[in-house]
């Protein structure tokens, strides 16, 4: 039987969300809804709440698998949708309060409690969850969910996109970004959200002033945020060592990875870790954080440091441009550990997941009180 699966995504859908519907159509009858771009704002987040699950109630088709691809677009599953509905939990940062950013969101707002109450419910409402680390699962946990209503299905990596490249495809990229030779690169791929602890690894950067190397931060500019790290940077006298990219297309990001003599990423709060595993399979060195998912997606691949020492990502930064004999070490671990993290192995568990939603539909979730459920975008 051929599974109908709607996904549920918002209008920049994320690299999990277009992975999954490009190569889920071999394997099943599925289809992408993306949503409309709403204002951020009190009024665009209360237009949001009513306006997206009725989009996606119309925009369903009858008897097909709803997937909503994030925890924050849960509240869709808040209100009265048939079943089954899947939603996949990439982090739960939304439901801890250390890590708000208030430019974004805050818990003050009548809108904003609503917004929260409706993600809880949502989730609550599923018919299943499915967690991108074992990590994430154990957080759900903690927030009173059930472990057999919980999947663990990791993200993957296209060993065709990201792998070592020679120097023949790195020179022009060098040339493009104004980035002599001489200069070695430290790489840092996300969000300028608080939880990436961006202001700490200009700190440390600082701290290898003595050696020739350029800090290139890739990810799109939230204010007032980027105002802040620019201002940072001029304090610290950086500013001429660090490479703002806002965006950069699919075919440069894997040259970027490649060209890197490491790759940081100091988080304080990951679900997973898209980026380290991306720049492990292109051969590059990778430093991270000590905490949450880290060490269960890079294992014995990375080097670790504490993301509250400035002197740890300081250190570990400086450890893998220094000595050879390390960088070439976590370059063949890197290279076997995401072997591991193939596509195909997160669609064999999403449709684990999607039949065990299925199953279950005609009754209540496992551990959840009986709901009538209702169709999300």
């Amino acid at each position: 039987m051929t599974i109908c699966v709607d996904i549920v995504t918002v209008a920049d859908p994320p690299t999990y969300s277009l992975e999954v519907a490009h190569r889920l159509r071999e394997l099943a009858d599925c289809r992408l809804l993306v949503s409309k771009s709403y204002f951020q704002s009190q009024v665009g987040m209360a237009y949001r709440l009513l306006d997206h699950p009725l989009r996606v109630a119309l925009a369903r088709r009858r008897g097909a698998l709803l997937h909503i691809d994030s925890q924050s677009l849960a509240y869709l599953s808040a209100y009265p949708l048939s079943p089954p509905i899947v939603v996949t939990c990439l982090d739960m940062v939304t439901f801890l309060p250390e890590f708000d950013d208030p430019s974004y969101v805050s818990r003050n707002g009548v809108v904003d409690r609503a917004y929260y109450k409706l993600l809880m419910r949502g989730l609550r409402r599923a018919t299943r969850l499915v967690a991108i680390s074992n990590f994430v699962k154990s957080t759900l946990i903690d927030l009173g969910f059930n472990d057999d209503a919980v999947d663990v299905v990791p993200m993957g990596v296209d060993l065709r996109v990201f792998h070592p490249r020679g120097p023949s495809e790195l020179l022009p990229v060098r040339s493009a970004f104004g980035i002599p030779d001489s200069k070695r690169i430290v790489l840092f791929v996300g969000s300028e959200h608080p939880r990436k602890n961006i202001e700490k690894l200009f700190r440390a950067f600082a701290l290898l002033s003595d050696l020739s190397v350029v800090l290139i931060k890739v990810g799109a500019p939230r204010q007032p945020q980027r105002a802040k790290f620019q201002r940072l940077a001029k304090t610290l006298g950086i500013q001429d060592q660090v490479l703002f990219l806002d965006r950069v297309s699919e075919s440069i990001l894997p040259l970027l990875y490649s060209v890197a003599d490491a790759f940081v990423l100091p988080s304080l709060h990951e679900g997973f870790g898209i980026p380290p595993l991306e720049a492990m399979a292109s051969g590059t060195p990778v430093a991270v954080s000590n905490l949450t998912s880290l060490p269960e997606v890079a294992a014995d691949a990375a080097l670790y440091f504490d993301p509250n020492s400035t002197r740890e990502i300081a250190a570990a930064l400086r450890t893998i441009l220094t000595n050879a004999h390390l960088r070439d070490e976590l370059k063949i671990r890197g290279l076997e550990r995401a072997t591991l993290f193939p596509w195909m192995r997160t669609l064999k568990g999403l449709l684990n997941s999607y039949e065990r939603a299925i199953a279950q539909s005609g009754g209540s979730p496992p551990g959840r009180a009986t709901t009538r459920r209702f169709e999300v975008p």
